[in-house]
């Protein structure tokens, strides 16, 4: 099939819901057939063939057909959907794979590639523009943890304590504090360029540039407090502060990030310009990060009759009226800040003391009335309306939702484990047990190990006890049976197999035929290693003959400096035989 196919005929265009919506009007003759061929271009011999036939349904015209009915297709974009309302949305290599699976599967007649086991691009793109609630968009990348924290649970809870907060304080008095990132590192936009060209450029001031933490607060009344900049850095400079917002602060930070210190330095700044009091108290919505909840501050908020409320972990994406209507249009607009000093100041680089003032442009042109007001808005936070997140907002976190069970069931088990622990039978004694052998000789090792279990430890898997040391020797726990014990034993039971011998081996720790030889201790003193290097004799200090076997030395003549040969077995015997008789 082409890959942009342009019909050439005007055949058929009429749908079939108008066809359907047309036989209707002509049967209870509201129509005739001549009107409708004017009205809807319908020709009548098409609509008498089909008053006889209302169910039939023509095939499609050309030569190329369907791979799917509507059925199929329906169900195809249903799943689409329901992925991306999961934060799981499908790419189109992962439809064409689907796509292959569903035809393969039902036994359709299908063009697409069997080597690669997925239907071609051209008609994942023509699926795509069929179905009109479908398109392809850009993801935004969400953490698994923010798919399972805002959950309807958290949230509800969240909303409770709102409620109860809400009818103590003004609209005024209600604020929103979070912090954010900027740095001096601009994100080019789309800019004109030739085409043709193969790499388009952007110049900007580095490549990565230090990171300055900012902290806003705004309330649904449209006020907004003057922001406080945190540098990375040990010492405080004026000149950072340059041109900033009025009423703005600038606070050296070692991580550039906030911590428990300078949020107390916040909030006693905070409490400079919002002022509240026991007869005007304030509630400050805020997430719970460590730097926000130590003691110092929540004892400066409790003096200045100030409320800290935290919102769940990993919600602030819904829940931060600052994250959802603020922060977005306020770095976009302090990119395009950088762009122009990029422009108007050639081959120069933003460094940390033109911040300030770049920074004061872009909040002033974003801070307003609108923004405050919709990010609380759609938040539900004012006015309160905790019904403002539908059910597909919380349908990623159901994802992750795993059954519970409760207390009771766990008593049950407990108390199972319980009744098996006690109902343990009695011990026998090893009178018993050798009393009980000699009734049923042909025991098997496994009752003999259903036995010892009563004992809490199966006699094959027992582990030997350690012997006790004794000056040198080890005293043995139990008396061996000697070889004699042995040979009795088995001349009395002729018919004992190995696994009894090996049951009585048990008895003593280890089985008889898993038990490893003791390995033999090397007599002689050990060798000296030294670890200084030593070089070799010189060759005129080496002896002359060659060295000899401690063996050879018996037979070698003192007298003569002739080496004799080697014994013989002759001489040899003869030694062994006056040993002997000695």
């Amino acid at each position: 099939m082409v890959r942009t196919y342009k019909r050439t005929t005007s055949r058929a265009s009429y749908g079939e819901e108008l066809m359907t919506t047309v036989l209707e009007k002509i049967s209870h003759g509201e129509l005739s057939k001549r009107q409708a061929f004017k009205q809807y271009g319908i020709p009548r011999s098409t609509l008498a063939k089909r008053m006889k036939n209302i169910l039939y349904k023509p095939p499609s015209l050309g030569r190329f057909k369907r791979v799917f009915d509507s059925e199929h297709e329906d169900e195809l974009c249903c799943h689409a959907i329901e992925m991306q309302r999961r934060f799981y949305g499908l790419s189109l290599r992962d439809l064409r794979s689907l796509a292959f699976q569903v035809a393969e599967i039902n036994e359709l007649e299908h063009p697409f590639s069997k080597n690669d086991r997925m239907a071609g691009k051209d008609w994942a793109l023509g699926f795509v523009k069929r179905r009109s609630e479908l398109s392809l968009r850009s993801p935004e990348a969400t953490s698994l943890a923010r798919a399972v924290g805002f959950n309807r649970v958290q949230v509800g809870k969240f909303f409770t304590l709102l409620n109860q907060e809400l009818g103590k304080h003004e609209v005024s008095q209600i604020f929103n504090v979070d912090e954010s990132g900027i740095t001096t590192v601009q994100k080019p936009g789309k800019v004109l360029a030739e085409v043709g060209c193969k790499q388009v450029g952007r110049m900007v001031s580095q490549e990565k540039g230090a990171t300055t933490t900012v902290v806003c607060a705004m309330s649904p009344s449209g006020v907004y407090v003057p922001p406080m900049m945190l540098f990375k850095r040990k010492n405080m400079n004026k000149n950072l502060m340059k041109g900033a917002t009025h009423g703005a602060v600038g606070v050296p930070s070692p991580t550039g990030w906030m911590d428990t210190t300078i949020f107390v330095k916040y909030l006693k700044h905070f409490i400079c310009h919002v002022r509240p009091s026991k007869s005007n108290p304030c509630l400050v919505i805020l997430d719970g990060h460590a730097s926000h909840k130590s003691l110092e501050a929540i004892t400066l908020a409790k003096d200045n009759s100030i409320t800290l409320l935290t919102i769940p972990p990993h919600t602030s994406h819904k829940l931060q009226p600052l994250d959802v209507s603020f922060f977005g249009p306020l770095k976009t607009r302090y990119n395009r800040e950088l762009d122009k000093w990029m422009v108007t100041n050639p081959g120069k680089r933003v460094t940390d003391y033109e911040i300030a003032e770049l920074f004061a442009h872009a909040y002033e042109a974003t801070a307003s009335l609108d923004k405050a007001k919709n990010g609380f808005q759609k938040t539900g936070i004012f006015p309160y309306n905790p019904d403002v997140f539908t059910e597909d907002d919380f349908r990623p976190s159901q994802v992750t939702e795993q059954a519970q069970t409760s207390l009771d069931d766990a008593n049950n088990d407990m108390s199972i484990e319980i009744d098996v622990a006690i109902s343990v039978p009695a011990q026998n004694t090893p009178e018993e047990s050798e009393t009980a052998m000699q009734a049923d000789p042909q025991a098997s090792v496994s009752d003999v190990a259903n036995q010892d279990a009563s004992k809490g430890v199966s006699s094959l898997s027992r582990r030997p006890k350690p012997k006790k040391k004794v000056g040198k020797k080890a005293l043995p726990t139990s008396t061996p049976n000697t070889s004699e014990e042995s040979e009795t034993a088995t001349q009395a039971d002729p018919q004992a197999s190995v696994s009894d011998v090996a049951n009585q081996d048990s008895s003593k720790g280890v089985s008889s035929l898993s038990r490893r030889p003791k390995p033999k201790k090397k007599g002689g003193k050990k060798a000296y290693t030294s670890k200084v290097y030593r070089p070799p004799k010189p060759v005129h200090l080496r002896p002359e003959g060659p060295r000899l076997p401690k063996w050879h030395r018996k037979y070698t003549s003192t007298s003569s400096g002739l080496l004799p040969e080697s014994p013989s077995e002759p001489n040899l015997q003869l030694q062994h035989e006056q040993n002997k008789g000695m």
